[in-house]
């Protein structure tokens, strides 16, 4: 995947800056190759949001949100390809690589340590809170008046699909790891 070696060589060679705030990336085929991947990508998984809804599955509204939000921000994202999403795409690969990996063993019918889908939500988690911070970082240098490729539009959009983002993942964190955990321990101590 050309992103990562992308996001290596512009943070490595020009420093952080460069890596969120230039969108050299814009002139490379592949680089925009992978990055309509990435966009297409996201409808693929609305679509499997779909399937799921369709079949009448366990369905929790994290998923419909998010995906349906993602493939809306992505399309006007690319349009615009702010250069913030440097970073952020290759993070998203990775994390999407794990968590579907972690799919298909469950959907085979393998039993995986509850540790699997806690560190999996957490670095999704992590993903966010770095999200945030980077598109933050990338619009105050805008604000301030440097050179930082991208549009206003984009960086609100993605500011406020994020900040959705992060607030349903600690929600859906919470009530499936802590609050599940704590009526156990009750339980247990009434024993």
């Amino acid at each position: 995947m050309k992103l990562v070696p992308d996001l290596i060589d512009a943070w490595y060679t020009h420093g952080f800056f460069f890596s969120i705030c230039n969108a050299s990336f814009r002139d490379d085929a592949s680089i925009q190759f992978w990055m309509w991947l990435f966009t297409w990508s996201k409808v693929v998984e609305l679509i499997d949001t779909l399937f799921v809804v369709l079949r009448k599955q366990k369905f929790i509204h994290l998923h419909w949100i998010h995906h349906a939000l993602t493939v809306i921000y992505l399309f006007i994202a690319f349009a615009d390809s702010p250069a913030y999403c440097r970073p952020l795409i290759p993070i998203n690969f990775v994390i999407h690589f794990f968590m579907y990996s972690y799919y298909a063993l469950r959907a085979s019918g393998i039993r995986t340590p509850k540790i699997c889908s806690i560190a999996i939500t957490s670095s999704q988690i992590v993903q966010m809170v770095f999200d945030l911070l980077v598109t933050l970082t990338a619009s105050f240098y805008f604000i301030t008046g440097n050179r930082c490729d991208l549009t206003a539009k984009s960086a609100l959009i993605s500011l406020f699909s994020l900040s959705v983002f992060l607030i349903l993942f600690l929600n859906f964190f919470y009530h499936s790891y802590f609050k599940e955990n704590s009526k156990v321990a009750s339980r247990q101590k009434a024993d």
